[in-house]
């Protein structure tokens, strides 16, 4: 195993871990973390980092870095990855100074932009915007630090420096939750575990890299190279933020705090049903980019096909068993006060398994070269979600700004399968029929099953009935399931089902 190839699957491995601390912290400690700093005061830290998120954007940049990088590297020319770092960094700091402008501008308009806020929870909010806010500035020219090691191939250091940030976060604000602290010292352990993390990337940088930043050797020229591809990139990130970013912030202008406190743990679920989704997918990215260099369409919509009805699989049983013991499990885990939020995760995981299923053929858009097409598509759906979530929003809280993500996304969802069909050559029509019109009615189905077993017949509360019911649901599932599989599938199964007996 070369090294390369060592360092991919180290990475994956500590980024499954990292993935699994997170949601263990997060079904542990942040119903503690509510009980001790209140409903209002997580709601305002939430909204902090949500308000300051919209601003802090490097507009495709550092999705630039590690693709560049690497390029001057297999090219040897230590000389142009140095002066690619430079123009960079120099376009960072400027950046970095309008950010500062505008966070310091708003901060005198907080009253007038949440007018849903009493006037205890603005002085919060205040408080806990400045030191996220703060911490944006400090971080924000650090920002292509990971690229950089992705480009050395230094996976496995940036996954742990990523799994320390997440591991020392939780010990920080634990040890402030035990001493009764301030959610303004909750607000800062995150702050302080991310500052070491940032300094151990770049000390890693510093001392395991050719690179040596020098701002003199900035080269403008060089920069319209990648000017093209930064600013469709940028498009889609600003596109996609206003999504969820945007959600916590538009429930504070039309609603109320308590509506953003029950939003939170729904994209938090979602985040991590999203997760479990790209990790999937990440494999296929070089076997892709072969089949379209070599214009092969037919072994592409294979594989397509392929990853899809696995991924409908995979994410339909996951959506299942969470339908089916949503209510009990919000009401173990956060409390009967978040019981709304179930339904609001249930609504925006629904069209990420439309999405995140067509994935190949997303990275196959990419590989043709139609991110300006792509990012046209995130727009349109920004704009469908803002328009509307306000009138949602305002009349309907959460449960509103969760079903506006869910139209907006499966706007995306039809526009992606056009600009599929017609600029990549995928027969989408095919697929819907091969992948969705033979899984989706299954997965209904045993979904049904399982909700009418799980809330009319097992009437176990509390984490055990958690257990019981997601083993039930889990179960349904898989009998119902089964019998959909091709034979193909059926004898993957079956061969590592033997394996490993």
């Amino acid at each position: 195993m070369d090294n390369s190839t060592k360092q991919i699957r180290i990475g994956a491995v500590i980024s499954y871990v990292a993935l699994a601390v997170n949601i263990a912290a997060t079904l542990l400690y942040m119903p503690w973390m509510v009980s001790v700093i209140g409903k209002a005061n997580y709601a305002m830290y939430t909204l902090a980092y949500s308000f300051v998120n919209i601003f802090v954007m490097d507009f495709g940049l550092s999705n630039s870095v590690s693709k560049f990088i690497a390029q001057y590297r297999a090219e040897g020319s230590v000389q142009k990855e140095n002066e690619f770092m430079a123009t960079v960094s120099k376009v960072y700091l400027i950046l970095d100074a309008v950010m500062a402008a505008i966070l310091l501008v708003l901060f005198f308009f907080i009253d007038v932009i949440y007018t849903g806020l009493t006037a205890e929870e603005i002085r919060t909010f205040r408080s806990l915007y400045l030191i996220v806010a703060s911490y944006a500035v400090v971080s924000f020219p650090f920002m292509p630090l990971s690229g950089v090691m992705y480009a050395y191939e230094k996976v496995i250091e940036t996954k742990l420096c990523e799994m320390f940030q997440k591991l020392f976060t939780i010990v920080l604000v634990i040890a402030a939750l035990l001493y009764q602290a301030d959610v303004k010292f909750v607000m800062l352990a995150n702050v302080f575990s991310a500052l070491i993390a940032l300094a151990a990337k770049f000390y890693i940088v510093k001392r395991g890299t050719h690179i040596r930043l020098k701002l003199s050797l900035a080269n403008l020229a060089m920069f319209r190279e990648v000017a093209g591809f930064t600013v469709w990139i940028a498009v889609q990130i600003l596109a996609q933020r206003c999504i969820f970013t945007l959600a916590p912030n538009i429930l504070g202008i039309v609603a109320t705090s308590g509506d953003i406190a029950v939003f939170s743990p729904a994209n938090s679920i979602e985040s991590y049903f999203v997760s479990l989704a790209m990790a999937i997918n990440g494999f296929f990215i070089m076997r892709i980019t072969k089949y379209i260099v070599s214009d092969e369409k037919e072994q592409l919509y294979q594989l397509l096909l392929k990853v899809g009805r696995f991924q409908v699989l995979l994410l339909g049983m996951v959506y299942v068993v969470f339908v089916c013991v949503g209510d009990t499990f919000m009401c173990a885990w956060m409390g009967v006060d978040f019981r709304i939020s179930w339904p609001c995760a249930a609504l925006i995981m629904l069209p990420d398994i439309l999405i995140y299923s067509e994935q190949v053929a997303d990275t196959a858009a990419v590989a043709s070269n139609l991110v300006k097409y792509q990012a046209l598509g995130n727009v349109i759906m920004a704009v469908v979600c803002v328009l509307l979530s306000f009138p949602l929003s305002s009349v309907f809280g959460a449960i509103g700004a969760s079903a506006a993500i869910a139209v907006s996304y499966v706007v995306l969802f039809v526009y992606n399968n056009i600009l599929y069909s017609r600029k990549v050559g995928l027969a989408m029509g095919r697929f819907l029929k091969e992948c969705y019109g033979k899984l989706i009615l299954p997965v209904l189905a045993a979904g049904a099953a399982g909700f009418f077993l799980c809330n009319k017949l097992i009437l176990i509360e509390g984490w055990t009935g958690v257990i019981i019911k997601a083993c039930v649901a889990s179960a349904v599932y898989v009998l119902v399931m089964f019998s959909f599989l091709n034979r193909q599938e059926k004898e993957m199964i079956i061969g590592l089902l033997k394996r490993n007996r």
